[in-house]
């Protein structure tokens, strides 16, 4: 039996060394679970970070969104103010010169109207001088009649007002200034 043994001997050496290496402790499946858990812990903590920094980003950009919004407002806002604060000064001045207009108006109109009504009364006196006048460059008789018209109209009696008097029984009169006496002066010819 010799053949036999020699081949047993190799095999039960391997025999007795596969189970020393199999006979030992029983595989802790405890630290197996753990080891999960935590892989899976970790693969969470890292899921969650991903969806944390999509978050942030996403925050980030409606941040950026909305104080772009707040500015374009705020831009909006300060034009319209400036457009309020131009048409104001607009209706200031507007109403500075309508109450310039409203003072001025009046004196212009009392100006235009006495002015007229000056104009009426020398009229006569211009048409008057330029009879005269006219009457001066033609024949010697009719400087003479202009003479006298001069004469007659710078009479300091012509240009007196009547003056009022009262008589007894409350009734008044006007006394008209008397016509000049021409007695006196008999170097002139009447018309």
């Amino acid at each position: 039996m010799k053949p036999l043994r020699g081949w047993m001997t190799p095999t039960a050496g391997l025999l007795v060394l596969i189970s020393a290496l199999g006979c030992g402790q029983a595989p802790d499946y405890r630290d197996q679970r753990l080891a999960e858990f935590a892989q899976k812990s970790v693969n969470e903590q890292v899921q969650q970070n991903a969806r944390m920094s999509d978050v942030l980003k996403r925050d980030a950009e409606y941040r950026r969104e909305l104080i772009a919004a707040q500015q374009s407002l705020t831009k909006q806002l300060n034009e319209q103010q400036a457009a309020i604060d131009l048409n104001r000064d607009r209706l200031e001045t507007d109403r500075r010169e309508l109450a310039q207009q409203r003072h001025r108006d009046p004196i212009i109109a009392a100006v235009l109207q006495n002015g007229c009504i000056m104009m009426a009364c020398l009229l006569p006196l211009l048409v008057a001088l330029l009879g005269i006048w006219q009457m001066h460059r033609q024949e010697p008789e009719h400087a003479a009649v202009a003479e006298l018209l001069v004469a007659e109209l710078t009479n300091p009696k012509l240009l007196q007002w009547p003056t009022l008097t009262v008589g007894r029984l409350g009734s008044s009169k006007a006394s008209l200034p008397e016509p000049p006496n021409d007695s006196d002066d008999q170097s002139e010819p009447p018309f």
